[in-house]
C-alpha cells in the first residue's frame, strides 16, 4: 500500500515538473471587427470632367474610411 501511494505521488510531482518547465509563448492574435464607418454614395460617370473628379474623391474617401476601419496610420 506505502509503495503505491509513493508512485502516485513520484508521478504527480513528475508531471508537474514537467508542465512547470515550459516558457508561456506569446502569440499575437488578429480579431476581426466589424467597422461601422458608412460608405458614401457613388456619384454617377456621364464622361465629364466634373464627374471625373468626383469620382477621384469618391475614391480617396472610400480610401480613408478603409485606413480607419483596419487602423493602418496615414
Amino acid at each position: 500500500m506505502h509503495i503505491k501511494n509513493f508512485l502516485i505521488a513520484l508521478f504527480s510531482v513528475l508531471y508537474l515538473c514537467g508542465c512547470g518547465a515550459k516558457e508561456p509563448q506569446v502569440k499575437q492574435v488578429y480579431v476581426p471587427v466589424r467597422c461601422n464607418l458608412k460608405m458614401p454614395l457613388k456619384p454617377a460617370a456621364n464622361g465629364s470632367f466634373e464627374a471625373h473628379k468626383e469620382l477621384v474623391r469618391y475614391f480617396l474617401r472610400c480610401e480613408e474610411i478603409a485606413k480607419d476601419c483596419t487602423g493602418e496610420k496615414r
